[in-house]
């Protein structure tokens, strides 16, 4: 049934792609942001990708002329300054920050290029994620901020931010934020919300605390007319087929998204 259901929706986006050759388009800046968890070849969990598949996908996007942005570059795409390299550009993010990011992702990276930002909550015990995978510890969470990677906060015990209080909110980003500070001299800029979720209480706390930028569980491309503290991504999952992933940096999953919510499709 998943594959069935794989396959319908590659034929969609393939459709939708094929619309938006023909449709109007504007010339704000896009950039696909692409949301991955766990790399591994026997992860069962869904959003557990194989390494062939994450390496073909980041050849492919290298192969087919993208940029891969980090932080900083991404943050002046936000702002309207658009990176000096290329016209057409990727960010690569990681939720959880699983163990296998160093022995995986990383050298499949670096060969092509890529930098990437890891998105990880500070309590590493935390049962609240597939508790049965290894996650990064400290030494390697430092190993991997000063080898060129940047270190985003998801939080400390990764509960959702829609069913905190006040009390446990500000407790979740106050205890994070002390432990990236004094574990690994961080001071992260971005924020990605546990489950995706969160409420507009949530961006004002970010906002008032520094935060260039915020992702919850909006799928599409970013853009600087994007909510800052509501960022969109494309999350990839063990079904995403490379195919997929074509569609979706040409702008499909935009269009796919916007029908599947029942609005009218943006113009980008």
């Amino acid at each position: 049934m998943r594959r069935i259901r794989s396959a319908a929706k590659t034929s969609v986006l393939s459709l939708l792609w094929s619309y938006d050759k023909l449709a109007p388009r504007s010339t704000e800046p896009q950039v696909v942001v692409l949301n991955y968890h766990d790399i591994d070849d026997r992860g069962r969990n869904p959003f557990t990708v194989n390494a062939g598949d994450f390496e073909s996908q980041i050849r492919s996007i290298h192969r087919a002329g993208f940029s891969f942005l980090d932080g900083s570059e991404f943050r002046r795409l936000l702002t309207g300054q658009a990176p000096a390299r290329g016209t057409k550009w990727v960010l690569v993010t990681f939720d959880d920050g699983y163990a296998s990011f160093e022995t995986r992702a990383e050298p499949i990276l670096r060969e092509y290029g890529a930098s990437a930002i890891i998105f990880v909550h500070t309590d590493r015990g935390s049962v609240r994620i597939n508790a049965e995978t290894p996650v990064l510890d400290w030494d390697a969470i430092g190993r991997i901020s000063t080898g060129g990677f940047e270190i985003g906060n998801h939080s400390h015990t990764h509960r959702s931010f829609r069913a905190l209080s006040e009390d446990e909110m500000e407790d979740e980003l106050d205890r994070s934020e002390a432990i990236l500070r004094d574990r690994a001299g961080l001071a992260p800029r971005f924020f990605a919300y546990p489950g995706g979720e969160f409420e507009e209480r949530t961006t004002a706390k970010l906002i008032q605390r520094g935060y260039a930028a915020a992702f919850g569980g909006r799928q599409g491309r970013a853009s600087p007319s994007s909510d800052p503290m509501d960022l969109e991504r494309v999350c990839v999952r063990r079904e995403t087929s490379t195919r997929q992933l074509y569609f979706a940096l040409g702008g499909a999953l935009d269009r796919y998204e916007a029908i599947r919510r029942g609005r009218k499709p943006d113009v980008r």
